[in-house]
């Protein structure tokens, strides 16, 4: 009986030994990956909000630039402050002109673009923090649209952009709720608006209904909320992972285990981590869009835009993606992927056609960065390919109050490569401030190519644009041409590159070399 016990002691003690640090792993291995879940949930609902916030204080904005105008209401000089004001923010749809609540004018002319104002009759809401107020589009009916008020001048902005931010994978769902009525105001496509309301009215921020995490999150400057949801089963996936690592690990010494895992799932909830990630595995990739002379219809070039490919095989737009790396510092990384790319991909057929160029794009962080043109100037030399056949694409933003940008776009002149404003006119230079620009050219906007061939108030901006281009004899690529007709009147004015859905939209290596092989000298229309 002694030795029975004996033995069975032992065998006690070597299965406490044994299961005790498993059991401890497995426990801290479900609590670690809820909470990791909670947290990364929390962190996308919290950049949802903050988003929803900066879209009101930009239409805010907007509405009060328009409203610091003081001439005539509604004359031309009126309309087009409202159109400068309308251009300079983003997410403004149009800004409209109210007077006792009846509309009198707008900056927009398009068909069907003031239907979220006429016959508005619901009372507005006061902002007070933003010196403002708004109301909801009474019409539910998609396009649904937010209007904000300052003096008489109404900022519109379609709903849909106060939840436009990439997704955390395909499972997560997002909604705003207005907090005065409890209603949904805009939802991601198959949200289920039900969950969203409940998950509201009854404050379950941070609890589990049918199998589903809700987290809430309400605005102090507006209100509205936003409301996330995500399967509670995900959380499984995540323990199943932790536990390949901690229980091994745990055997050993559970605390450095422990700490390992905090540090990696802290870095997994980061945004930098994920682009850099993508910049490794090489996920930012090149498409082009073809630049055309638009004197005789010949392919001279393209322009290189960026693209992610997300694991799952979604491709996001740089629209989704570039203003989150701008803010991590993260630009420069994927700015030197995509020069790579591109010069692995039409390195060949630009040291072999010499009249070929390629436009690429660099932000402020780019040319500041001191590696950048000694990097490019490197792999040219090495490809055999000219420094003017590498056209620059800069912002106005980077020509803006930054004596280090400006030195670094000039030693990118010096050093052959032309150097072209994009977007212009819509940031922070003026007309009048072309000239004092060393810049070789300018790519007019898409909103002023639009504009020449209809009777909206700005029409007369591009052909203004182009006349002073012409005058101090800098190059001109018009952005967006889609019709016969803007490519006429652009040809009849002497701008002398265009691009567009007219000639073709940005496409695959393969495609761009087979669309330029057919237009390399023939006319794309007669």
């Amino acid at each position: 009986m002694t030795r029975l016990r004996l033995w069975l002691f032992v065998f006690c003690v070597i299965a406490l030994g044994v299961c005790a640090p498993l059991g401890l792993a497995t426990w801290l291995s479900r609590e670690f990956a809820e909470q990791l879940f909670r947290q990364r949930v929390d962190q996308f609902t919290h950049r949802a909000l903050q988003r929803v916030e900066a879209v009101a204080r930009d239409a805010l904005q907007a509405a009060r630039d328009a409203d610091a105008f003081s001439g005539p209401p509604c004359s031309q000089a009126h309309l087009d402050a409202m159109r400068e004001a309308d251009l300079r923010h983003r997410y403004a749809r149009q800004i409209t002109y109210l007077d006792h609540d009846q509309l009198l004018c707008a900056s927009s002319s398009f068909p069907g673009a003031l239907r979220s104002v006429e016959g508005q009759s619901q009372p507005w809401t006061a902002l007070p923090e933003l010196g403002g107020a708004f109301r909801v589009d009474a019409a539910r009916q998609p396009p649904r649209a937010i209007q904000f008020r300052v003096g008489r001048h109404v900022a519109v902005v379609d709903a849909q952009f106060f939840i436009d931010l990439v997704p955390l994978d395909a499972f997560i769902r997002l909604g705003l709720i207005d907090t005065r009525t409890g209603a949904v105001v805009v939802a991601w496509g198959d949200t289920d608006i039900a969950t969203l309301r409940h998950a509201w009215a009854g404050q379950l921020d941070g609890q589990v209904r049918q199998g589903r995490y809700l987290d809430v999150k309400a605005s102090q400057q507006v209100p509205f909320a936003v409301v996330a949801y995500e399967p509670y089963d995900e959380v499984t996936g995540m323990w199943r992972h932790v536990l390949y690592v901690s229980v091994p690990v745990a055997l050993l010494v559970s605390a450095v285990a422990t700490w390992l895992m905090l540090r990696w799932g802290r870095s997994l909830r980061s945004p930098r981590h994920a682009l850099l990630d993508a910049v490794r595995r090489k996920a930012f990739f090149a498409v082009y869009q073809p630049v055309m002379s638009l004197e005789d219809g010949r392919c001279v070039g393209a322009e290189a835009l960026v693209r992610w490919r997300l694991p799952d095989g979604t491709v996001v737009l740089p629209d989704r993606f570039i203003p989150m790396a701008e803010a991590v510092g993260v630009i420069h990384a994927i700015t030197t992927c995509v020069i790579e790319t591109v010069l692995d991909n039409l390195g060949p057929h630009l040291a072999a056609h010499p009249a070929l160029h390629v436009s690429i794009n660099l932000s402020p962080d780019d040319i500041r960065a001191a590696d950048t043109l000694p990097a490019l100037g490197a792999a040219l030399d090495r490809a055999g390919i000219r420094a003017e056949q590498v056209w620059i694409e800069v912002t106005e933003r980077g020509f803006a109050n930054d004596a280090q940008c400006q030195e670094m776009i000039a030693a990118f002149r010096k050093a052959g490569h032309p150097i072209l404003i994009d977007d212009f006119g819509t940031g922070y230079s003026s007309l009048a401030y072309l000239q004092d620009l060393d810049v070789d050219g300018i790519k007019i906007d898409r909103a002023f190519v639009n504009s020449m061939t209809t009777d909206a108030p700005s029409k007369s901006v591009g052909p203004h644009i182009i006349g002073m281009a012409r005058a101090l004899g800098i190059r001109m690529v018009a952005e967006g041409i889609e019709t016969e007709a803007q490519c006429q009147a652009l040809q009849e004015r002497g701008v002398q590159f265009g691009q567009g859905w007219l000639f073709g939209k940005a496409m695959p290596l393969a495609e761009f070399l087979a669309f330029w092989e057919r237009h390399a000298a023939a006319r794309v229309h007669a």
